[in-house]
């Protein structure tokens, strides 16, 4: 899911970064603890990703003017 962006806070245009919501940490105890909490946590956070800019913290979600 690496697509161009330009990003809105630094001006960066080009191929932008996978972002994934949540936490890695909760997902890997989820993991150790059960299958499906891990599983349905895991495809929560791959279904929502969003392109972000690899060069400042800006993680693709758009101003709320612009929804």
């Amino acid at each position: 899911m690496e697509w161009n962006v330009t990003c809105p806070r630094c001006g960066f245009s080009g191929l932008g970064r996978r972002v994934l919501p949540g936490s890695e940490g909760l997902e890997k105890i989820l993991w150790l603890l059960l299958i499906l909490p891990g599983l349905t946590y895991h495809s929560w956070r791959v279904m929502n990703a969003r392109t972000g800019c690899p060069r400042c913290p800006w993680d693709g979600s758009r101003p709320a003017e612009a929804e």
